[in-house]
């Protein structure tokens, strides 16, 4: 099965280190052997937050969750859906616009289909990632 999650996000810093989000979320799967594909998408919600530790260390993390519908790739509707994700990690400053990031990215998903059978899977694992700041 390949998967692919698709997340645009809008948030808002109502505390100095907190912020409040609104989440618009699209996640497909296609299974490789037939060719079915099933989709998710709905509006969720969440909280992110980080913490400097030092000058070159800083943690963060984000929780959301989101609602929505789950259709097929004839655009049917199948049912209805929720997603849950957690991410905690860290950022290393190498300089003021090279940054080093990882952390650990823990996505649930379950689905309520209409014909009464329920779908739970879950999507964790590591990333890795390199920020750099270009100024124009």
């Amino acid at each position: 099965v390949e998967h692919s999650d698709f997340d645009l996000l809008a948030g808002y810093y109502f505390w100095p280190q907190v912020s409040l989000f609104v989440d618009l979320k699209g996640a497909g799967s296609k299974w490789k052997n037939n060719g079915y594909q099933q989709n998710f998408g709905g509006l969720g919600f969440g909280v992110s937050a980080y913490h400097p530790l030092n000058q070159d260390w800083l943690l963060f993390g984000s929780l959301g969750f989101v609602n929505g519908e789950v259709k097929d790739d004839d655009v049917s509707d199948l049912g209805d859906g929720k997603s849950r994700s957690l991410i905690l990690g860290s950022v290393y400053t190498l300089d003021k616009d090279q940054h080093l990031n990882f952390g650990f990215r823990f996505r649930k998903y379950r689905f309520d289909f209409d014909d009464g059978n329920r779908q739970d899977f879950t999507l964790n694992g590591i990333f890795v990632g390199y920020t750099h700041i270009f100024k124009w």
